[in-house]
């Protein structure tokens, strides 16, 4: 992986915005009929773009690129949690919140390596537990459903929605051992850089001890 580059993209960026919001819907393109989908997110077909209804301020993600510069894959984060995606589906919002956080999208405009995607999955995990979060939740279909177990969720709860099924899903983030001084001091220069300006508090994130390596 090491041609990919991994980045946390600038959400207060209206260019950067604009690459990420074509790309998920380039992404998703193929599934625009589906009933579920469509009211889940905020479709403009005009413009060919596609966001979800949680505000960027409430959202950490997390994108790679491919050795051209061009956006391969994303993935978003419900890091606030003050607005929940899987209610939408029936799900209820965790009552612990403190260190949780919700998936809301993963996407790659292109075919990937199966270890790309690994790799990609193992740094979003290692940034979400040096700011502090442990325990994940989503919503998949019945399709996804294995891709996602094989990596450790396990799931909550599922419910028949205009005849498909959804499940809600849960992940546990396992404990960092300690990393390096020099570790946290990029990790925490990062954040600083790429998330200076936004709303949304990071609990913890200057101890922060896993990299991004």
């Amino acid at each position: 992986m090491k041609d990919f580059k991994f980045e946390l993209l600038d959400t207060s960026d209206p260019g950067a915005v604009r690459e990420y919001e074509l790309a998920f819907y380039h992404s998703f393109a193929k599934v625009t009929t589906n009933r579920l989908i469509q009211k889940l997110w905020d479709w403009d077909h005009d413009t060919g773009r596609l966001k979800t209804r949680i505000p960027y301020e409430s959202q950490l993600i997390c994108a790679l690129r491919d050795p051209s510069g061009s956006l391969h894959s994303a993935m978003a984060f419900n890091v606030a949690l003050h607005e929940f995606q899987a209610a939408a589906y029936g799900f209820a919002v965790p009552e612990e919140t403190v260190g949780a956080f919700e998936v809301l999208t993963f996407f790659a405009v292109a075919p990937e390596i199966l270890q790309v995607r690994a790799n990609f999955w193992a740094r979003c995990v290692a940034l979400l537990s040096a700011c502090g979060y442990h325990a994940g939740y989503a919503t998949t279909a019945r399709r996804p459903l294995s891709t996602y177990q094989r990596v450790g969720w396990r799931v909550l709860e599922e419910r028949a929605i205009e005849s498909e099924k959804r499940y809600f899903l849960h992940y546990s983030i396992p404990e960092c051992q300690p990393r390096s001084e020099t570790a946290r001091q990029m990790l925490g220069l990062l954040l600083e850089m790429q998330l200076l300006g936004q709303t949304t508090r990071f609990h913890g994130y200057e101890e922060a001890t896993a990299p991004i390596e």
